[in-house]
């Protein structure tokens, strides 16, 4: 059931395997509290290692039972640096009904996990209101397809020419990928400084929020902001410092990108400053009149 396919970078490879688990008696197993999970059997990965799925009904966490979400992760038996992808499938049905994916899903979009030998993946949510609601025979049986890539140094993997190089960036505790051509031509401020970063490096990236730099990744591959970053800057208090809408503007000017605010190609970067080249002019001409004023005020000589 497993189905593995590469494919390669300089520097690291992505090897993909995919694995379907027929989960069958759901209903006995919606009632489970946090933490408890389902384990699927061992399936072959690529380079020796080995996985197992592990599906958590009442989920993974207890902010995850709370919000009432099902939870999936890896386990694996060797050290790896892993991109997840989680689909449920009705048995009688062939597409998928709902899932939850580090390739493709905006919150963990292309998040990388680094999991330890014989340890657990960090856990994935997915509703558990959606997963049962897109169940069409009900809800004692579904098909849970795994899709994981894992990345390997490409001297263990020599088989194919290089197509492209992964970037890895560290932001705060969440590691992210993406290929160079793609940040070279959208978003080459987030390059590094070549004569001071170490190829094979992460990027370490300071100045930007995770879920921030998970909405410009975003935005970069797919030229536009997901629906619910669209929501959330109409939303937001353009006077607050802390507002979405002002995090954003702050990460557009950073990496020169002024589409990201507006999800507009045509605006221009002098557009985005120039609200604030007006306000400190005005800052600017109200001191000027302060002090002219206070010039006008006699001064007091002390009697000699």
């Amino acid at each position: 059931m497993g189905e593995a396919k590469g494919e390669v970078y300089s520097g690291k490879t992505m090897e993909k395997v995919s694995y379907t688990w027929l989960l069958q008696d759901y209903k006995k197993y919606r009632e489970l509290g946090p933490g408890v999970a389902l384990v699927s059997p061992a399936f072959d990965g690529p380079n020796g290692h080995k996985f197992k799925i592990k599906f958590y009904p009442g989920g993974a966490t207890q902010r995850a039972y709370i919000a009432w979400a099902v939870s999936f992760a890896i386990e694996t038996t060797q050290t790896a640096e892993l991109v997840l992808s989680f689909k449920t499938v009705d048995p009688l049905i062939s597409f998928a009904s709902a899932q939850s994916c580090s390739f493709k899903k905006r919150g963990i979009f292309r998040r990388v996990f680094s999991v330890q030998a014989g340890h657990t993946s960090p856990s994935i949510q997915l509703s558990r209101y959606r997963l049962e609601s897109e169940l069409i025979t009900g809800e004692n049986a579904f098909k849970i397809e795994a899709t994981i890539g894992v990345f390997i140094n490409t001297n263990t993997n020599t088989n194919h020419p290089p197509i492209d190089r992964f970037l890895f960036f560290k932001v705060d505790d969440k590691r992210f990928f993406a290929e160079q051509s793609i940040i070279e031509e959208r978003c080459p401020a987030l390059l590094p400084n070549s004569s001071s970063h170490e190829p094979d490096a992460d990027i370490v990236v300071t100045d930007i929020e995770p879920d921030i730099f998970d909405a410009l990744l975003w935005f970069i591959y797919n030229k536009k902001h997901h629906h619910s970053d669209a929501e959330d800057i109409c939303r937001s208090n353009t006077r607050d410092p802390n507002s979405y809408r002002t995090r954003i503007w702050r990460v557009a000017m950073r990496c020169e990108l002024p589409g990201f605010v507006t999800s507009d190609s045509g605006v221009y970067l002098e557009d985005l400053q120039r609200p604030f080249v007006t306000t400190w002019n005005t800052v600017c001409q109200i001191i000027e009149v302060i002090r002219s004023k206070l010039n006008r005020v006699p001064k007091i000589v002390p009697d000699s």
